[in-house]
């Protein structure tokens, strides 16, 4: 697959999906995955988000899951909207282009908000894999998750990630073409 080919270019051989994994995802979860692509239909950025089984939440929080890596295919639900917990696995703008990398966030924080409005506040899980991730996490209000020593998570309705969602938007709309900043 194009998107493990991309992670393993950048996070290396060792700590990046294989193909399988991510294959496996897909038939377990139909929405687990998400491409953004260019005008050439070039793929510029990706996300992996993954729907908990209450189990698996547990098995996080009691720290038996260390990290995104160890999540199998038979710990996840077969959507978003099925689960009141998401792991967010992975974000990659694979070019360097904040315009990209915003909308990689926004289409995220967009999906989960969208399944928060059908069910309820979303527990929402990630580990920080990079300094620009961490200050990103601690802007939605992420902190400890029980016994998890690398996974914290957060809430939908958390104040922070509320401020978050609205200020993305904020910048979405100034973007948008035909209206003025």
């Amino acid at each position: 697959m194009e998107i493990s080919q991309a992670g393993r270019e950048c996070l290396g051989e060792d700590a990046f999906y294989d193909a399988e994994e991510l294959e496996s995802y897909l038939l377990a979860q139909r929405d687990s995955i998400w491409c953004l692509r260019s005008a050439e239909s070039e793929l510029v950025g990706y996300v992996i988000l993954l729907a908990l089984k209450p189990a698996t939440v547990e098995r996080i929080r009691s720290g038996q899951i260390r990290f995104g890596r160890h999540i199998l295919a038979t710990d996840i639900e077969d959507s978003i909207d099925d689960t009141d917990a998401v792991y967010i696995a992975m974000i990659h703008a694979v070019v360097q282009d904040d315009a990209v990398r915003l909308k990689l966030g926004q289409a995220l924080l967009r999906r989960v908000m969208e399944s928060h409005e059908k069910r309820r506040p979303q527990l929402v899980l990630a580990r920080a894999g990079t300094h620009a991730g961490r200050t990103r996490m601690d802007g939605l209000g992420f902190d400890r998750f029980g016994a998890a020593p690398h996974i914290e998570a957060t809430f939908t309705d958390k104040p922070e990630f509320v401020r978050e969602v609205e200020r993305r938007l904020f910048i979405q709309r100034r973007r948008e073409p035909g209206e003025r900043s």
